[in-house]
């Protein structure tokens, strides 16, 4: 599975978490580029967001491929689908988890260099 059928399959809380995941980087490269509070704390925060965004995609994917459970016809393979829907649901928090990683990685070199310049 290939990065763009997980992005389809994560459906269209995907799109929110690539933008604030993007704007997260951003923010995350400034502040290891030029360390100050004010760029930790917007990094933080969008940090924040993309993992409560993350989170709740999964959530509505969740709750989506259970509901739909209901609709199967007797006899049909259950778990199959019920599998299959978690695993499309849980595409939304791996890719939020992922921005948030590179974040981390990013924002500790300013923290590196936020500590050698005290």
């Amino acid at each position: 599975m290939g990065i763009s059928d997980c992005f389809h399959a994560g459906g269209w809380p995907m799109y929110p978490i690539l933008i604030l995941g993007v704007a997260l980087l951003v923010a995350s490269g400034r502040y290891a580029k030029q360390p100050g509070p004010g760029r930790l704390r917007l990094a933080l925060d969008l940090r924040y967001a993309t993992l409560v965004i993350g989170l709740l995609g999964t959530t509505l994917g969740l709750i989506h491929s259970l509901m739909g459970l209901s609709s199967l016809p007797p006899g049909a393979p259950f778990l199959n689908y019920a599998l299959l829907g978690t695993g499309e649901s849980l595409n939304c928090i791996g890719f939020a988890l992922t921005m948030v990683g590179w974040s981390s990685l990013i924002t500790t070199v300013g923290g590196l260099r936020e500590v050698s310049e005290a």
